[in-house]
């Protein structure tokens, strides 16, 4: 992300070990002294760390049942040392210390759950109060330290419904408010790729919440916490336009930060799509990473000039029958545009296992305009199979996703 020009990186830092790098520290101040993070915050081409943190009684979510004041001044103390040990040890440095996704951690409990919904709004306010408590301890420090809350819901995740503080509560409508955070970071999944202008209008939405309660609130103190676009669903030029788009957007409205997600792919999950990366699987720059490198080099998020093939609708067929029932093994036709002459590959994801197909295997064959490729043997029958394709250049296709029937 360095390379890219970003000066502003978000990281895990959670006794969960996401990178496999805390060496046993079980606290969050021992954590963040390990070599891995130390070298990160010391790195000098990043200036601003927006921080996910989760403690061991954190990942618990101890909130659910009431949070006790007990667990409430273990949570403040353990945030106040994690702050006080940041603003010690950095000089120059801004440090932004966030939940990841409200909503999702509270979609298991109904608007009805008032010990759930006030248990968060307590553990919210916990980690808030620590922050404040790490600048009062060191009022000399040449580094900030903010607190965050993030939600990623303007509507109910499981209705649809408009978000309130009764029937249908959520993080924006009934914790936010309430809890008096530095940031408010909006993951905005639920605002992208449905219209040009949906980020911004569910940006003031939620904007407008939280002011109602606290008036001294600009669009400052907003941040969209991740926003992205997979190229396995929609294609690579057409991802980058996205990203293009969300980040013209949150500038517009005023947001102080949006973090892409994510620096690069993730190895082959459960989902369907995979393909969010700045860089690919193999660390090559996708044309996402491209764009977000002339929007550090210019202030503008231009795409660059791309040609990218494209999957007809229902393009996916039986290589024989030119129907959409497939069985497993059967060779398949996949209609299009703009694929390679030669080159290409083809990815066939299905849960967490993905396979290529290329030049040299059974049946096939390549064209502009249609390739023929056998399915894996370990492709079985099931839903949702994603099918994408790469041109020769390394550039994605949309993805379109087929059903494989036994036989």
């Amino acid at each position: 992300m360095a390379t890219l020009g970003s000066r502003t990186i978000r990281v895990a830092l959670s006794t969960r070990d996401d990178y496999g790098v805390n060496n046993g520290g079980t606290t969050l101040r021992a954590i963040a002294g390990q070599p891995a993070y130390a070298e990160l915050f010391a790195d000098s081409r990043f200036s601003t760390y927006l921080l996910t943190v989760y403690s061991a009684d954190d990942l618990r979510n101890s909130w659910s049942d009431g949070y006790s004041q007990a667990e409430q001044d273990a949570g403040r103390d353990e945030v106040s040392a994690l702050g006080a040990y940041l603003l010690k040890t950095y000089e120059n440095k801004k440090f932004i210390i966030l939940n990841w996704e409200g909503d999702n951690a509270l979609s298991a409990f109904p608007s009805s759950d008032t010990t759930a919904w006030d248990g968060y709004v307590k553990w919210a306010t916990a980690r808030v109060n620590g922050v404040a408590d790490a600048r009062a301890a060191v009022p000399a420090a040449t580094s900030r330290i903010s607190s965050g809350l993030e939600f990623n819901a303007v509507r109910r995740l499981d209705t649809g419904a408009a978000c309130d503080t009764a029937a249908n509560k959520c993080v924006i409508s009934y914790v936010a408010p309430r809890v008096d955070a530095d940031y408010y970071s909006y993951s905005s999944w639920q605002s992208l790729g449905a219209d040009a202008g949906r980020l911004t209008r569910d940006l003031s939405t939620a904007y407008d919440l939280v002011a109602a309660a606290r008036p001294a609130v600009t669009h400052a103190n907003f941040l969209v916490g991740e926003f992205g676009a997979a190229r396995d669903i929609s294609g690579e030029c057409k991802a980058a336009s996205q990203v293009s788009a969300a980040v013209v957007a949150l500038e517009s409205w005023g947001a102080s930060y949006g973090i892409f997600w994510q620096a690069y792919d993730n190895d082959p999950a459960g989902g369907l799509y995979d393909g969010f990366g700045a860089y690919r699987r193999d660390r090559s720059i996708s044309l996402s990473g491209q764009t977000l490198k002339n929007l550090y080099a210019t202030g503008t998020p231009t795409v660059p000039p791309a040609t990218c093939a494209s999957i007809n609708a229902g393009g996916v067929v039986n290589g024989k029958t030119f129907k959409a029932v497939i069985h497993p093994g059967d060779v398949i036709s996949i209609f299009g545009s703009n694929f390679s002459a030669s080159g290409n590959i083809v990815w066939i994801k299905q849960g967490a296992k993905i396979y290529q197909v290329r030049a040299g295997s059974s049946w096939w064959h390549e064209s502009a305009s249609q390739i023929n490729a056998t399915l894996p043997a370990g492709v079985v029958a099931g839903r949702n199979l994603n099918v994408y394709v790469t041109r020769s250049d390394g550039r994605a296709s949309n993805g379109q996703l087929i059903d494989v029937t036994p036989r």
